[in-house]
């Protein structure tokens, strides 16, 4: 765990994170934000060890959304927190939604060398996708129940979801927080490509 804080509060211990995928429901479609892992991760039994950490895929983004009875041609949108690998592992999956893109983020992940953590090849599938191409803040559907938050600081172009539900506001917050120390005692991860932000 020792590369989620620059203050070395975790070094030498060891953890597990999660690598959640979100289907956003709305009346006027669906969007998905972050699409995880590459579904190929699942055909490795005891998952992909990338020397700071173990990846696990128990189960495929494909099956989960079939069991919600969700085709990926049924998904209006697609949206994600950044563009890591482990976010965007099945974007190509989703060539008939439109994709909703972070100039910055874009930049960022096509630039050369490859930054750590991007893998370009995981979105190429915008070159051909309907896009919206965003700077800031994004109201998804119009009606600010499901906006894009710019917040950068992960990645250049690293975004917040908010959710108005009927319970009330619910952020999904991408890797802008690993854990919840991170946000009560402002730890950063070390790959982070701004601190102050």
């Amino acid at each position: 765990m020792g590369g989620f804080s620059d203050t070395g509060d975790y070094d030498g211990k060891t953890g597990e994170l999660a690598n959640p995928c979100f289907v956003i429901k709305h009346p006027k479609g669906i969007l998905v934000w972050d699409t995880g892992f590459s579904e190929s991760l699942a055909d490795q039994p005891n998952g992909l060890d990338r020397g700071f950490a173990v990846m696990t895929m128990p189960h495929r983004l494909s099956a989960q959304l079939k069991d919600l009875g969700i085709a990926p041609s049924d998904v209006s949108y697609l949206a994600f927190s950044h563009f890591h690998f482990d976010h965007t592992g099945n974007a190509n999956a989703f060539p008939a939604s439109t994709w909703i893109i972070n100039k910055s983020e874009l930049a960022w992940a096509e630039s050369t060398p490859t930054p750590f953590g991007a893998d370009p090849a995981t979105i190429s599938g915008y070159k051909t996708a309907k896009t919206i191409m965003i700077d800031g803040d994004h109201d998804v559907f119009g009606d600010g129940r499901v906006v894009i938050l710019r917040a950068p600081g992960h990645t250049p172009g690293h975004q917040v979801l908010e959710l108005q539900l009927s319970s009330g506001v619910v952020i999904l917050a991408g890797d802008l927080y690993h854990l919840r120390a991170n946000r009560q005692f402002r730890r950063v991860p070390t790959f982070n490509t701004e601190r102050a932000d």
